[in-house]
């Protein structure tokens, strides 16, 4: 059972990966994270159309109301900023800016530079450790019609933007733990075959 949600919520792993890596454009940032937000969004649908709508409102509400409130609010501003990208004229703004990181120095592979890189290195010549700079993103609601959307984005951002690759690990958490309510309420008939939970799913 819910073989669609399942491989929904893998497809938004795979689009959590992308997100994550160094040097994206803001542009691609921006396909990644619509396409993530479809995709979990679209889980939600498949658990609704297999369980029948008036089995789905009670699991997904007791599930909904065992989140503590940061996470319930959340997962719905997530899900209200898909339907605002989707439904409105306008929709989440992405913003960049540069961050330092600290990372170890990445070894020379040729062996006569490798011996001159550690002896630089045993004589505090070199640090092991360097400072970077990377593009983080983060998105705003600055105008929707939606009113409950601009105030669970007031909510979850406490009057700032918000990471998109922290919110979106986040709820790809959520998500999963949403699927895996749903395969305990509804188990496979003995003998059926399948597995009985879902388990992480990970990209």
């Amino acid at each position: 059972m819910f073989k669609k949600a399942r491989r929904k919520a893998r497809e938004v792993r795979f689009f959590l990966a992308h997100l994550q890596r160094d040097g994206l454009p803001p542009e691609e940032v921006e396909f990644y994270w619509h396409a993530l937000l479809n995709g979990g969004k679209t889980a939600t649908f498949a658990l609704r159309a297999e369980v029948g709508k008036k089995a789905y409102g009670p699991v997904f509400s007791t599930w909904h109301n065992s989140l503590d409130p940061a996470n319930r609010d959340l997962f719905d501003l997530l899900h209200g900023v898909r339907d605002v990208e989707v439904h409105e004229k306008g929709g989440p703004e992405v913003l960049s800016k540069m961050e330092a990181r600290s990372e170890w120095r990445q070894w020379p592979s040729d062996p006569t530079t490798m011996a001159v890189y550690a002896n630089y290195l045993a004589m505090g010549m070199l640090e092991p450790v360097v400072t970077v700079s990377v593009a983080t993103y983060q998105f705003q609601i600055n105008e929707t019609k939606t009113k409950e959307v601009k105030e669970l984005f007031g909510r979850v951002a406490a009057g700032g933007a918000i990471s998109i690759t922290d919110a979106c690990s986040q709820y790809a958490d959520l998500l999963e733990s949403l699927i895996d309510t749903f395969v305990k309420a509804f188990p496979m008939p003995s003998g059926a075959g399948g597995a009985g939970t879902l388990g992480r799913i990970d990209a």
